[in-house]
């Protein structure tokens, strides 16, 4: 069986390594020659929304799945046969889009942030504000791009108009205690298997820190809502999703449909990863009845590859190099540690200047 991925970044590539475990074969779709996935795999080199492209990759494959969301939902619509595409183009046009997102969890009575729309200078001139909020552009943002801090109608304004005026939400800022995330998998049997939720930190928007939380109470929530989410929406694959805990109850952040960040320490700290149960899910091949789960620690590697000789001789620290080149707070990479001990994790934040 052959498996074909939209994206040829560091997603992709860790599927590709993921595959070798399952005996099946892949070919990306990537404009670089030299992306993360095509260094180590077959690939299409074309531009993402391509329909020449796309169409080859459609015939060549059994099964088509993507690693980012910012597609042209028209072009795949009209060129990809639906029956072959996980997690499927419905969730994904609620995904790109933060107020269909948002009305789509409400809609199943799940609780997010209070929001509103915003897609005129009209639309804010009656606007109270009772705390600080996020002006968020309804599409294309990610890793804290496209939002704004605002506490007042001229701030909003002027967000508003530095985003060209372009639709837009305003979410009410939320106090909580941490952020946090669960990666579940399901698939064609509506069998599902949940991950651990972990507590992630982040700077500037981006995470840089993922620990195990180990919370009973916080976990059959997450999973709960999880059900809810990728049940009514016949989700196949694996999806992230991201909440706010506020005193122990759950706000959901927002959805990925594909595997996600915060779940990288699969890799290394669990008998199968994010990135295999991602392609069992969607090939339909048996997935895990019981994950075997080891205490890890995930930190992201932004900008540039620090020195990392020391790390490396660490039997229980693990480096994930994604071959890209630096970037200011690019993600190149990741490191997982397993049983770390303090110094070991001192010396990890040290050298990745956390």
């Amino acid at each position: 069986m052959k498996v074909g991925i939209i994206g040829g970044g560091q997603l992709a590539r860790m599927m590709i390594q993921a595959s070798s475990r399952l005996a099946l074969d892949t070919v990306i779709l990537d404009p670089k020659k030299n992306s993360p996935a095509g260094l180590i795999g077959e690939s299409i080199i074309a531009e993402l929304n391509d329909p020449k492209a796309l169409e080859e990759l459609s015939s060549s494959c059994d099964i088509i799945t993507y690693e980012l969301e910012h597609l042209n939902l028209e072009i795949l619509s009209s060129v990809l046969d639906p029956k072959k595409v996980f997690p499927n183009l419905q969730i994904l046009e609620i995904a790109q889009d933060r107020l269909l997102e948002k009305k789509y969890i409400n809609d199943l009575d799940i609780d997010t942030a209070n929001f509103r729309p915003i897609n005129s200078i009209e639309d804010i001139e009656n606007i109270q504000f009772d705390s600080d909020c996020f002006l968020k552009l309804r599409k294309s943002g990610f890793d804290g791009r496209g939002q704004l801090r605002v506490n007042d109608q001229k701030s909003l304004i002027s967000g508003f108009q530095k985003f060209e005026c372009l639709p837009a939400i305003l979410e009410q800022c939320i106090e909580f205690d941490f952020e946090c995330s669960i990666i579940v998998g399901r698939n064609k049997s509506d069998e599902y298997c949940f991950y651990p939720i972990t507590e992630n930190l982040h700077h500037n928007g981006i995470l840089i820190h993922t620990k195990l939380l180990n919370d009973n109470v916080l976990q059959k929530q997450a999973e709960d809502i999880a059900r809810k989410i990728m049940g009514s929406s016949n989700y196949i694959g694996v999806m992230g999703i991201e909440f706010f805990n506020v005193s122990g109850n759950l706000i959901v952040n927002e959805i990925a449909p594909r595997v996600h960040n915060s779940g990288h320490w699969t890799i290394d700290g669990a008998n199968c990863s994010q990135f295999e149960l991602h392609l069992r899910c969607i090939t339909n091949l048996e997935i895990p009845h019981e994950l075997q789960i080891q205490d890890v620690q995930m930190f992201n590697i932004l900008g540039s590859m620090p020195n990392l000789a020391s790390l490396s001789m660490e039997t229980n620290i693990f480096i994930h190099d994604y071959k890209k080149s630096p970037r200011e707070n690019r993600k190149i990479g990741h490191i997982n540690g397993v049983s770390l001990n303090n110094d070991q994790i001192q010396a990890i934040k040290q050298l990745l200047f956390l």
